[in-house]
């Protein structure tokens, strides 16, 4: 399993005391929430109090990597695979989860360059993999595709999808038509597939 963003958690109490400077020594780049002491279970218990990590890494890394290298030398929890970024940022107050505590957006502390907003080269990665997940899943209408990330609670895709009408919308159509096209033809998705094949070898 990877990623590029990861989270986890660290309780004051058990995890290391210069949390903090080990990361930024070690280049990461990250996001921390503010205290979160208010924090009660469903059933009225108080949580002990704690802070949300959010890792940022420059391409994809396993869980192991960040468990061994990071949380485990912290003392922090297992490390969580982070669909959103951006709405995971989101949950270090509970921005959009009024139903627990909420906490001031001002006390989030950014390091090593964190940036809540996606780069070009990101938005790009993304629009890839969102096509690897359109091919993947045979979807050929621009509302299943929506629908899926609405879904998921995937706040990057959803958005880059909803930004990106007139790209999902023809590269959708264009994939309909070939799937017409193949039936009425004979065709199929293995020509494609050799096309790739001879390109590589080239």
């Amino acid at each position: 399993m990877k990623s590029r963003f990861w989270s986890f958690i660290l309780y004051p109490e058990s995890c290391k005391k210069d949390w903090k400077d080990f990361l930024i020594e070690h280049g990461c780049v990250f996001a921390v929430s503010p205290l979160h002491d208010k924090d009660y279970t469903p059933e009225g218990e108080k949580k002990k109090d704690h802070w949300h990590i959010l890792l940022q890494f420059d391409g994809p890394t396993t869980y192991n990597n960040v468990k061994d290298n990071i949380c485990d030398v912290v003392g922090g929890t297992i490390p969580k695979k982070v669909i959103s970024m951006r709405g995971y940022y989101r949950y270090l107050t509970h921005l959009d989860n009024p139903e627990k505590a909420q906490y001031d957006s001002a006390g989030i502390e950014c390091y090593g360059g964190f940036k809540c907003e996606l780069t070009t080269s990101e938005i790009t990665f993304i629009m890839n993999c969102i096509c690897d997940d359109i091919c993947s899943h045979g979807i050929i209408e621009y509302c299943d595709l929506i629908d899926l990330y609405r879904s998921l609670g995937d706040y990057d895709r959803f958005e880059i999808v909803a930004n990106h009408t007139l790209f999902f919308n023809t590269f959708l159509k264009s994939r309909r038509y070939s799937c017409e096209n193949s039936q009425t033809s004979g065709k199929s998705s293995n020509d494609l597939v050799n096309i790739i094949d001879d390109y590589s070898k080239e």
